[in-house]
């Protein structure tokens, strides 16, 4: 009874995996297709890299400010 139950899980199982990949993979080819890939990888190294950038630009604002008080 046992050895069945766990055939039976195990068949639940390839079709939930086999089932969330269709879903899934129809949610990537719709993203692919309809170019919003861009945006989405956008949005992610603008996650990531953001506090860089928003670093970097803040240094030089204040380079700048700090060079404007030095030349006066």
């Amino acid at each position: 009874m046992k050895a069945l139950f766990e055939f039976v899980w195990f068949l639940i199982k390839v079709c939930l995996m086999i089932f969330a990949g269709v879903v899934f993979g129809g949610i990537a080819h719709f993203i692919i297709e309809s170019e919003l890939i861009f945006v989405i990888l956008g949005l992610i190294l603008l996650y990531f890299f953001g506090p860089y950038i928003l670093e970097i630009v803040l240094m030089y604002s204040f380079a700048k400010e700090i060079k404007k008080e030095l030349d006066k």
